[in-house]
């Protein structure tokens, strides 16, 4: 990537950017004076803000080259269709038959089970027969919207859960996965569904975005940062993809150790590819951040 109107958005220039943001941590210290203590979080604040613009640049300039993508292949596609057309009506000829790929159905709720059983560590029919019992009290509307599950075993925390993602995926943290917190969170085993969709609830999204806050003040239930990095690592095992590649997914609910809103999503592309986990001010609202509604409950031991 090379410069763009506004300043340098290169790697080289990213990687200095974090280099600032640790070093301005490292100045940040209950033990120094009042007024430079009070520096030393400006500082960081200013470093972090610095940081967060230079990716949301490269953000935007990687979407646009999707969208020029999406673009020729639709040419593509008109292409082949009027190619297509022109041999049958000018030509006489019938049309060309292409093994055409089949395309991936929803796992079912035993591919499911046998996921989350690997993640958790647990046996497969014990979270299939947890995964039943909520299905079976679920509303008709709410089995048909809401078809993926997700199990999080007992004394599992946050922490624990980001640990199952470092594991098979490039990551980044802004912020300490162990001082998130999450209203109502006891550490009891819990299962639960919601949408099966690659991207954050699309109501949620764009023009009807709303802050976290906002959302905390509706009687829904979201998926709280434990769920979803649980339900993020399973969606990868069995369609192949990493969701949040477009847009965030918050949860309201929960705040980090800075007292904000956790989000997690996946950069696409090649300059810093990974999960990550950071989180955004409870009265943020942005096109791009949305959330995912879910139907759970905590299980007995």
């Amino acid at each position: 990537m090379s410069e763009r109107e506004g300043g340098d958005y290169s790697r080289e220039a990213y990687d200095q950017a974090e280099q600032e943001v640790e070093t301005a941590k490292g100045k940040v210290s209950p033990e120094a004076p009042t007024d430079e203590s009070r520096g030393a979080v400006e500082e960081r604040a200013q470093a972090e803000e610095k940081r967060a613009g230079l990716y949301e640049m490269a953000w935007d300039e990687a979407l646009e080259l999707n969208k020029q993508y999406d673009e020729l292949w639709t040419q593509k596609e008109q292409t082949e269709q009027a190619l297509a057309d022109f041999r049958k009506e000018k030509l006489g000829m019938g049309e060309e038959k292409e093994a055409a790929e089949t395309e991936k159905k929803e796992p079912t709720l035993e591919e499911w089970a046998g996921v989350l059983a690997e993640i958790n560590g647990e046996d497969q029919g014990k979270i299939l027969e947890a995964l039943q019992s909520l299905q079976s009290e679920m509303s008709e509307d709410e089995r048909k919207e809401l078809t993926m599950p997700f199990y999080v075993k007992e004394g599992m925390t946050t922490k624990s859960a980001w640990q199952k993602i470092k594991a098979e995926n490039p990551t980044y943290e802004w912020i300490n996965p162990g001082k998130i917190k999450t209203q109502g969170e006891t550490g009891k085993a819990e299962v639960g569904f919601g949408r099966f969709s690659q991207e954050a609830d699309e109501d949620s999204l764009g023009g009807q975005a709303r802050p976290a806050e906002d959302w905390e003040k509706t009687d829904q239930k979201f998926m709280s940062p434990k769920q979803a990095m649980i339900a993020r690592e399973a969606f990868r095992r069995l369609t192949g993809k990493q969701m949040d590649g477009k847009n965030m997914t918050m949860c309201p609910g929960s705040r980090s150790g800075l007292g904000n809103v956790p989000r997690l999503f996946f950069y696409p592309f090649p300059v810093h590819r990974g999960v990550y986990l950071g989180d955004v001010s409870p009265g943020s609202r942005g096109s791009r951040l949305g959330v995912r509604r879910v139907v759970s409950r905590e299980l007995e031991s």
